[in-house]
């Protein structure tokens, strides 16, 4: 529970207030939209699915103190609020999967537009540069995430759609 940051206590007066049952079906709730991965006693809370995470990020666009922390570099916070921020991101946006094992047939006509979306978001996570300028505050960034969340719509959206 700590790395929800909640405390023996916090989950104790949950308890006093809700009763037993209600407090497992919200821990249940909670488990079934968050994953934790990293080092022991060092876990990082990630949001399972992308509905979820967006749901997360309208709620951080409407925190003014988040928004200030976010924004703050020499905030207290800010680099939590700065990982939280990117945490739900990654989570509403997923990476597309890996390509399979056996190569494609090679073919001349020219790519959809979602296969070059596909390909431009591949080249872009590897670019250290581009991910360098998502993740700071300052010139460059605001491009770069339009960018990203154009190319993420143009290969996320349902085949036919007009985007």
């Amino acid at each position: 529970m700590k790395s929800l940051g909640l405390s023996a206590q916090d989950l104790d007066a949950i308890e006093r207030s809700a009763g037993l049952s209600a407090t497992m079906n919200l821990l249940a709730r909670i488990g079934r939209n968050v994953t934790s991965s990293g080092a022991p006693g060092e876990s990082k809370i990630s949001i399972a699915s992308p509905e979820a995470a967006l749901e997360r990020i309208e709620a951080m666009k409407a925190d003014k103190d988040f928004q200030t922390l976010l924004r703050s570099p020499r905030e207290p916070g800010h680099a939590k609020a700065v990982r939280d921020w990117e945490s739900a991101f990654a989570a509403a946006h997923p990476a597309p999967e890996a390509a399979p094992a056996t190569p494609a047939p090679v073919t001349t006509a020219t790519p959809s537009r979602r296969e070059a979306a596909l390909a431009r978001i591949s080249a872009l996570s590897a670019d250290h540069g581009f991910q360098d300028r998502m993740r700071q505050l300052g010139p460059g960034r605001d491009s770069a995430l339009q960018e990203w969340a154009l190319l993420h719509q143009d290969a996320y959206a349902p085949e036919g759609s007009a985007s």
